[in-house]
């Protein structure tokens, strides 16, 4: 059990494994509730390090990912201390009542999204913030197949990789 110090439901749960045996579990789960009643949902961690018994404290990487809908974690890197996290974040979702945004919608069912990323040194995450190319422009909605990616060599440098569309609309991979 990961997620033994928070008592409400976990969601998203992704793993990376390194040498020795060694695991890096992320899981989305509600952190507060707004005074509209709306559920604020957050990333949190745990690491379980070679021949332990059970995982470590959870670690919050991100306190604000709003409803948390489509976050699709990706996680690499379970070198003690070192990890990288990339995910997304719905931040606007058109026709919602009462949620205004300058932002274009370039097909129906589009919905506005931060590619989010955050980087483990220690016992610590640092977030690194978006890195949408174009966070004003609409992205496709979230499914299993467009959630961003990373990947970790050997030599311990990450590439990350996330399907948004260019100017014309078409669905591009940065």
């Amino acid at each position: 059990r990961v997620d033994r110090e928070n008592p409400y439901e976990a969601s998203e749960p992704r793993i990376a494994a390194g040498d020795g045996g060694r695991l890096l579990v992320v899981w989305v789960t509600p952190v507060a509730t707004l005074a509209k009643g709306e559920l604020r949902r957050g990333l949190y961690s745990a690491t379980l390090g070679s021949g332990a018994e059970g995982f470590g404290s959870q670690l919050l990487v991100d306190p604000n990912l709003k409803n948390g809908t489509g976050t699709a974690p990706s996680v690499a890197g379970a070198v003690p201390g070192k990890a990288i996290v990339v995910y997304r974040v719905i931040t606007h979702v058109f026709g919602l009542a009462g949620e205004v945004t300058s932002a274009v919608q370039l097909r129906p069912g589009d919905v506005v999204a931060d590619i989010r990323v955050a980087r483990l040194e220690g016992d610590r995450w640092s977030r690194l913030g978006a890195i949408n190319r174009n966070p004003a422009a609409s992205m496709r909605p979230p499914t299993e197949t467009n959630g961003p990616q990373v990947a970790i060599g050997a030599g311990g440098r990450a590439v990350v990789a996330w399907q948004e569309p260019d100017s014309s609309g078409a669905a591009r991979i940065w």
